[in-house]
C-alpha cells in the first residue's frame, strides 16, 4: 500500500529509514505498529506535514482506542467523527505534550537533562524492589537519556523483555526478544489466557498483540487509573503524574513479574510448555 501511494519501494532510502528509526526511538508508542510505520513512510515521502507526524499518529490511535472500539451505534459514531473533523479545522495549533517530530529532530540539552533526571528518579524508586529494574540487580547508567528502558529477566523469563517508557500512554510493554518463535508465541498465548490474573497484579488493563505469522509479539500495559494518557512524564509540568507512575510501578511490577513466573512454572509442571509438540 505504501509503495502504491508513494511510488516506491523505498528500501534504499537512507533518509527515510533514519527518520523512521529516530521516530521509533523518540515516539516509540506512536510508531510501534505496522500501520503507524506505514503512515510515517507515506507522510515522509510525500512531505506532508512532517512536523505533525507524531500528533497525527496519536490522533488516529485515540480515534481507534477511544471511539471506534466502544461505539457500535452508527449515528453516535457519525456524531463523534463530525465533532472531530470540526476540531481539525482549527489550524496552527501546537501540542503542549509529547515533543513534535520534525524533519531535523535533535534532542536539545534541556530534553536530555529532563530524561536523565527522570531515570535517576526511577532508579531511586526501584532500588530494593528485587526485580530486574532494581538498580542493585542492574544499574542504570548515569548517562542514560533514552525515552525507553529495556530489561530482561534471563533466569526465568528469557523469552521476553520489559520496556518502560517516559510516556504515560505506554508505561510498560512486554515484548518477545528473539527466542524460538513457537515458544515465544506459546508464552504470549499463555499470558493472554491469564489476562485477568495479570491485570489484577498490575491494577491496570492489558492489551495483547499476538500474531502467529508475525516475528514480534507484544503486550501493552495501560497507565493506571488517575494518570492520563499521552503525557510526557519527563516534562517537569507532569511531575505529579511521574511520581504517581513511579509509585504504581514500584508496587505493580514485582507482582507482574512474579505472576508471569508463576504462570510459566504452572504450565511447565503441566507439561504443556517447552518440548511439547502438541502445544507447539
Amino acid at each position: 500500500f505504501v509503495n502504491r501511494v508513494t511510488g516506491g519501494p523505498h528500501e534504499e532510502n537512507r533518509e527515510l529509514n533514519a527518520a523512521l528509526n529516530k521516530a521509533m526511538q523518540v515516539h516509540e508508542e506512536q510508531f510501534d505498529e505496522e500501520w503507524e510505520q506505514a503512515l510515517f513512510k507515506i507522510v515522509w515521502v510525500k512531505n506532508w506535514q512532517r512536523s505533525r507526524l507524531a500528533e497525527t499518529s496519536q490522533l488516529l490511535s485515540l480515534i481507534r482506542d477511544r471511539i471506534l472500539s466502544d461505539v457500535t451505534d452508527d449515528s453516535k459514531l457519525a456524531s463523534f467523527l463530525g465533532d472531530g473533523l470540526k476540531m481539525t479545522a482549527v489550524t496552527a495549533v501546537s501540542s503542549t505534550e509529547d515533543t513534535v517530530l520534525s524533519a531535523q529532530t535533535n534532542d536539545d540539552g534541556e530534553a536530555i537533562a529532563a530524561r536523565l533526571d527522570y531515570w535517576r528518579r526511577f532508579s531511586k524508586r526501584m532500588e530494593g524492589s528485587g526485580t530486574i529494574f532494581d538498580t542493585k540487580v542492574q544499574r542504570i547508567k548515569s548517562t542514560f537519556s533514552s525515552g525507553r528502558l529495556i530489561r530482561k529477566n534471563t533466569d526465568r523469563l528469557d523469552l521476553v523483555q520489559f520496556a518502560v517508557s517516559t510516556s504515560s500512554s505506554a508505561p510498560l510493554k512486554i515484548e518477545g526478544c528473539g527466542g524460538p518463535a513457537q515458544e515465544t508465541l506459546r508464552f504470549f498465548s499463555l499470558m493472554k489466557e491469564r489476562k485477568g490474573i495479570l491485570e489484577e497484579a498490575v491494577g491496570a488493563s492489558i492489551k495483547f498483540k499476538i500474531d502467529p505469522e508475525a516475528s514480534r509479539q507484544l503486550v501493552s500495559v495501560s497507565c493506571p487509573e488517575g494518570i492520563p494518557g499521552y503525557k510526557s512524564l519527563d516534562n517537569k509540568q507532569n511531575s505529579k503524574y511521574r511520581d504517581a507512575m513511579f509509585d504504581w510501578f514500584a508496587v505493580a511490577f514485582p507482582k507482574l513479574e512474579q505472576a508471569l513466573i508463576d504462570c510459566m512454572e504452572a504450565d511447565e509442571a503441566a507439561g504443556s510448555y517447552k518440548g511439547d509438540p502438541v502445544a507447539q
